[in-house]
């Protein structure tokens, strides 16, 4: 698994490019919404209790064996409660269904001829119901000692009216099937970091540089724009460190193409984000 991250500053740095700008696509990372759960690399997701608590953990046990950074788990994830973990994820998960009566004005057939064909319609009041469920799961982090780490606050409903006379009846199962996968994903962003692919603009100043070094950098500049990894490649190449300083050392590397001797990323390198 991959090792701790700093997740900070990329994101500054990206933005909405134009199709035309010359960008160099980057990994920008977003951290755990939990700060409590930082430290938690491995984690065993306990059957929950409740009436869609069983099915439910095995949800969130998929989400967050699913999280990963560059390619790499970024949870070892196990079932078994009483494992050597970091923590444990527990709880429980029963819907709340509820009703509401109320009327409504309706068009509805009033008469139909002997073919069963509808031959008048008049609008009239019906008993109607409104259908509400609402879940939200009892969930919590605790930690290996007992110390708890986090808790769930989300929750997530759907509802559906109907007049009994004229509708069918709502399928409750589908609507608790629709609201269990957004319940998922919020507590996957308050546990886990988050990846995504954002362009980043190249920045064109050639101050300081003049004849063929000024020439050697607008040609990797405008390779950018079809092939990122050649323009990477010819960054690398260039024989003047300048140039590599410039882009390859901070962009290159965070894009996944390493530069020669690239190390951290530097500041002043005439970067700057799309749309500035």
């Amino acid at each position: 698994m991959v090792g701790k991250a700093v997740f900070a500053g990329l994101a500054a740095l990206a933005a909405a490019a134009p199709a035309t700008a010359e960008t160099l696509t980057v990994e920008t990372y977003s951290p755990a919404l939990s700060k409590a759960a930082l430290g938690v690399r491995s984690i065993a997701v306990d059957r929950f209790a409740g009436r869609e608590g069983a099915r439910f953990s095995f949800m969130v046990a998929d989400a967050l064996q699913q999280a990963s950074i560059r390619g790499q788990p970024w949870f070892t994830v196990l079932v078994d409660a009483g494992a050597e973990v970091d923590a444990v994820l527990e709880g429980g998960v029963t819907p709340h269904i509820s009703e509401h009566s109320f009327r409504r004005k309706r068009e509805v057939c009033w008469t139909e001829n002997e073919q069963g064909e509808c031959t008048e319609k008049r609008e009239v009041e019906l008993d109607c119901i409104r259908l509400m469920v609402n879940v939200r799961p009892d969930v919590r982090l605790v930690a290996r000692d007992g110390t708890l780490l986090w808790t769930s606050t989300s929750a997530r409903g759907d509802q559906e009216e109907f007049c009994p006379d004229v509708d069918s009846d709502p399928d409750v199962r589908s609507m608790i099937d629709d609201v269990l996968p957004d319940l998922v994903q919020d507590i996957s962003r308050e546990l886990t970091p988050r990846g995504t692919m954002l362009p980043v603009r190249i920045m064109e100043r050639r101050n300081g540089l003049s004849g063929d070094d000024r020439d050697s950098f607008r040609d990797a500049i405008r390779l950018t724009k079809g092939d990122e990894a050649a323009a990477c490649e010819s960054f690398e190449r260039e024989p003047r460190p300048a140039l590599a300083d410039v882009q390859c050392r901070p962009l290159c590397r965070t894009a996944r193409r390493p530069c020669a001797g690239a190390g951290h990323v530097s500041h002043g390198s005439g970067l700057g984000p799309v749309g500035r």
